[in-house]
């Protein structure tokens, strides 16, 4: 009996997780959505993640490119983070550093470092149209809880000086190329 009321409790929260995620976009097995995503180490931009460690359906190509095309619930609709994308490429994120994954370039970053002897802030600038001129959306907390929704996007995870105008925070360099470079992935 202990083992039936254990399985049914089981099967109810995985449905309840499941039903939290219907209709919810990316939806698993249906989008795939591309988006260009840079690492910025106080003005400098870091090299492109490589790996293509794909346990859910997050990863990159080392194309400068975070590949959202979600194999489950575990990635999908309200999954669709950037710790989603993390997991594959071994990285962690807090809301004020940042350790890159074994495939990726060993610079950490870091607010208690600093940028250059200036006080520092890990930010997390979304575009929601890479090609527009208009600043970012600039978050500051809940980071790694970034969620992906929508195809064709910019994100830059960066360590900048306090302060920093948003107008001026880099973007990816390829962000002319996310159609491209994700059509090239999709067939």
């Amino acid at each position: 009996m202990l083992i039936v009321l254990l399985g049914a409790g089981a099967v109810g929260y995985l449905a309840s997780q499941r039903e939290g995620n219907v209709g919810v976009a990316p939806r698993a097995l249906i989008d795939h959505w591309h988006g260009a995503l840079l690492f910025n180490n106080c003005g400098t931009d870091l090299p492109f993640a490589t790996t293509s460690n794909d346990p859910a359906g997050v990863h990159t190509h080392g194309d400068g490119l975070m590949h959202v095309h979600p194999f489950n619930t575990t990635a999908s609709g309200r999954n669709a983070t950037i710790n989603s994308y993390l997991q594959a490429t071994g990285g962690v994120l807090t809301d004020s550093l940042y350790i890159p994954g074994p495939s990726e370039a060993p610079t950490q970053l870091d607010e208690s470092v600093g940028c250059d002897g200036e006080e520092a802030e890990l930010v997390l600038a979304y575009w929601e149209d890479p090609q527009s001129d208009a600043p970012p959306e600039v978050i500051t907390e809940g980071l790694g809880d970034f969620r992906i929704v929508k195809d064709n996007y910019a994100i830059t995870i960066a360590l900048l000086p306090v302060g920093t105008d948003p107008a001026d925070i880099p973007k990816s360099p390829i962000i002319n190329d996310i159609a491209t470079l994700g059509a090239a992935d999709a067939g």
